[in-house]
């Protein structure tokens, strides 16, 4: 399979370079030119498969072409080593439990996978290879350590001033080949310092660099994988469940572009629920002929999703090809407040006894507002309420019980940088510590 630019001004790439580059030379970002796309058998019988063989299946449908198939099955026992279970929150309501990994976060999925990607497709690139991420918390802690101590790559993890202790902990206090590095700016101000960074055509000649945000289809592609597990435990739960919608909390788009793919590859779901926290982004992109994505980013309980230029907007514009009706049909948004995250999670854990966190609060919030009578809902559980451990006991007044892969990160913020939201002063920073001459 091939990679072409959302620009179309750039020649179509192998999954090598797409995830290497991240970015296409004329600034577009990479889409694979075709998905497999599967027959129905293949979801009447998907219940009887194992999660291994699932994930294998769909990898080998994406990859196969670039990576050998021993590798592939290498690489997703390694990379998904944790479960991904549907759970039963209430009746015909399904939690997808996405934060059983090393940072009790969905970002463990995507950049676990394309670690392992890089070094099978990559195994002599020239070192070091420089790693960005720009971050509110949950994706810099997952690359972070995806990446610490792999020989020949630094990780340079970006962040807002005001992100939370607990989560600039998790990228300060690994040190080594890791660089944390405080923005006095917003989120969308970090975004805007790496796609500086992968455009400055000099310092590249100098640096080696790779994004793995989710501008990079290396992080996106590997998110299809859990909503094929999904269908199969739900199938193998409720085998005559109703019309499935999924919920899915968004900030930048990828888990839901990937949702998007994996209904494209003939996944039987019905429509996807673009989960938006205050900040609303894609409400207004949907509803809007010419959204205006221009105001200001608030920041919210759902911090992890606070954007109002989703990164993978021009992914979702090209494959609706300007027809936003045509999105429609597939897609529907919906947003929910501070306040109203408040009151989900305190329902939630009173009726129930399930604790969602504030990212899962929204994805649960907005499904139940849009899920109409015998329809199966599935929400996306992206983060482990310890996550957000002060926040979650001031809503709920319980103790959240931190599990042990997070234990090493609470007693301290660590060692960190902290830099203007300004390109000279962040080229500057590089150069100096890759001791690189101007």
């Amino acid at each position: 399979m091939q990679y072409f630019s959302t620009n179309n001004h750039s020649s179509k790439v192998s999954l090598r370079d797409a995830i290497l580059h991240s970015q296409a030379p004329d600034g577009g970002l990479y889409m694979p030119d075709n998905l497999p796309r599967f027959p129905q058998a293949i979801f009447n019988n998907i219940a009887e498969m194992t999660p291994i063989e699932i994930s294998y299946f769909i990898a080998y449908s994406l990859f196969g072409s670039d990576i050998p198939s021993a590798e592939i099955k290498r690489i997703g026992e390694d990379a998904l080593k944790f479960p991904i279970p549907l759970v039963e929150i209430e009746p015909g309501i399904f939690a997808l439990e996405l934060f059983h990994g090393p940072t009790c976060t969905v970002k463990d999925i995507g950049i676990r996978y394309l670690a392992r990607m890089l070094s099978a497709l990559n195994p002599d690139f020239p070192k070091p290879l420089n790693v960005m991420v720009a971050t509110t918390g949950h994706s810099g802690s997952a690359v972070a350590n995806g990446f610490h101590h792999v020989d020949g790559v630094n990780v340079f993890a970006m962040y807002p001033s005001q992100t939370p202790d607990s989560q600039v902990a998790q990228v300060a206090m690994l040190g080594d080949n890791v660089y944390a590095v405080s923005i006095n700016g917003n989120i969308d101000q970090c975004r805007s310092l790496v796609r500086s960074t992968i455009a400055d055509k000099d310092l590249n000649e100098k640096i080696r660099f790779t994004c793995v945000n989710s501008v990079n289809i290396g992080r996106v592609l590997p998110g299809i994988i859990p909503y094929f597990l999904a269908y199969a435990q739900l199938q193998a739960k409720q085998p005559k469940h109703g019309p499935i919608k999924v919920s899915v909390p968004c900030g930048n788009g990828g888990m839901l572009l990937a949702g998007y793919f994996a209904k494209r590859m003939g996944l039987p779901i019905g429509k996807l629920i673009a989960a938006n926290n205050a900040n609303g982004a894609f409400c207004r992109y949907l509803s809007q002929d010419k959204a205006d994505l221009t105001e200001a980013t608030k920041r919210t309980r759902a911090y992890a999703m606070d954007a109002t230029v989703p990164t993978n907007l021009p992914r979702f514009e090209l494959l609706c090809n300007g027809n936003k009706e045509a999105l429609r049909r597939d897609i529907m948004a919906d947003s929910c407040t501070d306040a109203e995250i408040d009151s989900t999670i305190r329902d939630v854990l009173s009726r129930t006894g399930y604790m969602l966190d504030p990212h899962s609060a929204v994805a649960y919030r907005c499904l139940k507002n849009n899920l109409a009578p015998g329809e199966t809902g599935i929400f996306l559980a992206t983060a482990h309420p310890a996550r957000c451990l002060t926040t979650m006991e001031q809503i709920t007044g319980q103790k959240v019980e931190i599990p042990p892969q997070l234990v090493k990160f609470t007693s301290g913020r660590g060692t960190e940088r902290s830099l203007p939201a300004t390109y000279p002063a962040w080229r500057k920073y590089l150069l100096n510590i890759l001791k690189i001459r101007r």
